[in-house]
């Protein structure tokens, strides 16, 4: 799919409470769909509403250090009892398995980018209880491409 907008800055873009239902990993690129897209601050310049909205179906890629993404992992958490959680690594094959056909969707928090790599806290979400499994994901990355094509106005932070 072709998109109007394909920014390689994060400044002003926000993928908080967004939700990923669907994971890619072609070419050494790991692309996330979010139908409901992601955020937009009012300080955007494509962005005349002065407000924080969102856009229409976007889709975010990762452009992976490593072609094969065997530098990506994520950890998910599942509680056992008031103060214990359980750890559970998955190589990239395995999560993206959970995500596309498990039909769980990947709720985005709060993204901590380094020099290469990127640390991801999320919440996965399950159409049954628990409902939600705290997760994290590392990311080996080179770039970041957000894309979408226009704004949704009446959706505002």
């Amino acid at each position: 799919m072709e998109y109007l907008h394909n920014e390689k800055t994060e400044q002003n873009l926000s993928l908080h409470d967004c939700r990923a239902d669907r994971m890619e990993l072609k070419d050494g690129v790991l692309s996330f769909r979010f139908p409901e897209g992601f955020w937009v601050s009012g300080d955007h310049p494509e962005n005349p509403t002065g407000k924080t909205v969102r856009t229409d179906a976007a889709r975010v890629d990762y452009v992976l250090r490593d072609a094969k993404g065997t530098d990506v992992s994520a950890d998910v958490f599942t509680r056992l009892k008031y103060s214990f959680d359980l750890r559970r690594s998955y190589n990239l094959s395995a999560f993206m398995g959970i995500i596309n056909r498990q039909g769980w969707e990947l709720e985005f928090l709060y993204q901590y980018p380094d020099y290469w790599n990127r640390i991801i806290e999320c919440v996965l979400c399950l159409p049954k209880k628990p409902y939600w499994k705290e997760c994290q994901l590392k990311l080996d990355v080179s770039e970041v491409i957000y894309r979408w094509n226009s704004l949704s106005p009446d959706e505002e932070w």
